[in-house]
């Protein structure tokens, strides 16, 4: 049976996104691009700081960049197959931490990256949770809580050699960590509840 589309209406948030742009970008520049519109840039440390919930995706341009969530939501279109909660494509060296994210296709999305860190972040009523993909390699995924998505929880595609501890998968709709193509991946210590399965390994 498919997976039901999830609806919910969109609480009003602040800033407005910016005009004719897909999503913020965190950009490894004087402003951190889109950030000092977000919140705080500390160029030094190349952190970006949230200060406000959002109602638009995050794309994180270049490496070795900190997106701190500071507990702030980031809230999709209210359906859960559009867009992407924090997207990183080609990216090394980046950490996306302490956020809360709903009602994406992807709450987070990984694709040809490497060496990133995600932690103790929230996806709650998205399509995928965490979703690793495209042959990325050498992620750690720690503590973060996945949960209630329409599909899985987190997801490795054609993804190896990545860690994944102390996190909780509970309440997807089919997986709550699916492990497809995929090889040499670490599992510590994570948690699954309320799932149609906990953990699954697909062909690798």
């Amino acid at each position: 049976e498919s997976p039901a589309t999830i609806t919910i209406s969109q609480p009003p948030v602040e800033p407005p996104p910016p005009a004719n742009a897909g999503a913020w970008h965190i950009q490894d520049n004087a402003t951190g691009g889109d950030c000092s519109s977000i919140g705080t840039w500390n160029a030094p440390a190349k952190t970006c700081t949230l200060s406000k919930d959002l109602s638009q995706g995050i794309v994180i341009d270049g490496n070795n960049t900190i997106l701190d969530g500071n507990g702030r939501l980031v809230t999709g279109s209210g359906t859960s197959t559009l867009g992407n909660g924090v997207y990183l494509n080609g990216t090394t060296g980046t950490t996306i931490k302490n956020l809360n994210i709903q009602k994406f296709s992807n709450g987070i999305l990984l694709s040809e990256s490497f060496n990133n860190t995600l932690a103790n972040n929230n996806a709650s009523n998205n399509g995928f949770g965490i979703n690793i993909t495209g042959g990325s390699g050498g992620n750690t995924l720690v503590g973060n809580t996945v949960s209630n998505s329409g599909v899985h929880g987190i997801v490795l595609d054609s993804s190896s050699n990545n860690t994944l501890r102390g996190n909780t998968a509970s309440n997807n709709v089919l997986l709550g960590i699916l492990l497809q193509s995929s090889s040499a991946n670490t599992l510590t210590s994570n948690t699954t509840s309320g799932n149609f399965h906990g953990i699954v390994v697909g062909s690798t």
